[in-house]
């Protein structure tokens, strides 16, 4: 359904917490392996982060093995402000769910939190920060 998931019916709600230097902007799209699988409806400011609520097609399915990324605010690219789903290193995956390594493979869930998006720099190196 997705385009625009303006239905909270056939949407999954997941809020992620990024860096203050993200480039999102509510209405933005949410990118999963080159497809548009939802939509940034809101964003909120405080201290020192940028959190997102982002309505995602209930279809798509993203594991806790992808991580949402957003653009730096200061890349050549950050007009675009989409949020995609990336893979980090297992390593990094392993960090993140130190406690709870059996969410990796499992889908995000209506109404989860994640605190770790990421931001990266496009041009300069598609490294995640």
């Amino acid at each position: 359904m997705c385009a625009g998931c303006s239905a909270r019916h056939d949407a999954v709600t997941l809020v992620v917490a990024f860096p203050n230097t993200a480039a999102i902007e509510p209405g933005s799209p949410v990118v999963f392996n080159g497809s548009t699988v939802g939509v940034i409806r809101d964003i909120t400011f405080s201290e020192g982060r940028v959190t997102a609520e982002l309505l995602l097609d209930r279809d798509a399915k993203i594991t806790h093995a992808m991580v949402p990324c957003a653009p730096h605010r200061n890349s050549a690219i950050s007009q675009i402000s989409a949020v995609a789903f990336m893979p980090i290193s297992n390593d990094d995956l392993f960090v993140l769910y130190a406690d709870a390594t059996a969410l990796i493979d499992t889908p995000y869930t209506d109404g989860e939190y994640f605190a770790f998006g990421r931001v990266y720099l496009p041009k300069s190196s598609h490294r995640i920060h």
